[in-house]
C-alpha cells in the first residue's frame, strides 16, 4: 500500500511517539516564551538606544544574542519538526537566521564590518527563504505536519524584512 508521506512528515503511530510529542511542545511553548521575551528585550533596548538612555546598548546585545542561541539550538522544536529529517532542515535554515540576526545587532551597534555581515546575513536569508517557500509549496499539501511549514516561513520572512534595511543602507 503506498502513501503519500515521506521520512520528512510521516506521521506517528506509537504511542512511544505520543510520549516524544509531548516533550516537543514543552520545548516549543519554552521556546516561543524566551523569543517572545527576547523581542520584548530587544524592543525596550531600541527604544533606548534611538532616545541615547543608558542600557540600550546592553539590552540590544542580551535580546540579539538570546535570540541567536535560541534559533541556532531550539529552531527545531520551536517550529514543531516532529522527525530527524525535519529537524536537520532546521539547521540551516537557522543558521541563516542567526546571521540575519547578527547582520542586524551589527548595524544597531554600528561595529566594524557592520555593511559586511548586513550584506551577508540578507543574502542567506534570501537563499534560506527561497528554500523554504519552494519546500512549503512541494510538502505542504501531502503533509501531516502542515504548522512546521507555518512556522518556518513565518520565522524566515520576519528575520529577512528585518534584515532588509541593513543590507540596503550597506551601498
Amino acid at each position: 500500500m503506498a502513501t503519500d508521506h515521506t521520512p520528512l512528515d510521516a506521521p506517528y503511530t506509537s504511542n512511544q511517539a505520543q510520549k516524544r510529542r509531548g516533550v516537543l511542545r514543552v520545548f516549543q511553548i519554552l521556546g516561543w516564551g524566551i523569543e517572545g521575551l527576547s523581542g520584548l528585550i530587544i524592543l525596550i533596548g531600541m527604544f533606548f538606544k534611538a532616545e541615547s538612555w543608558e542600557g540600550g546598548f546592553e539590552l540590544l546585545i542580551i535580546g540579539f544574542s538570546s535570540l541567536i542561541l535560541l534559533y541556532l539550538v531550539l529552531l527545531w522544536a520551536i517550529t514543531g519538526s516532529r522527525s530527524w529529517l525535519q529537524g536537520l532542515l532546521t539547521l540551516p535554515v537557522g543558521l541563516a537566521m542567526v546571521l540575519g540576526i547578527s547582520s542586524v545587532l551589527f548595524r544597531w551597534e554600528s561595529w566594524q564590518g557592520a555593511s559586511e555581515m548586513a550584506i551577508l546575513g540578507f543574502l542567506m536569508l534570501l537563499v534560506g527563504l527561497g528554500v523554504t517557500l519552494i519546500f512549503t509549496m512541494i510538502r505542504y499539501q501531502k503533509s501531516t505536519n502542515k504548522p512546521f511549514y507555518g512556522h518556518l516561513l513565518v520565522r524566515m520572512v520576519l528575520a529577512t524584512l528585518i534584515t532588509a534595511p541593513g543590507f540596503f543602507n550597506a551601498f
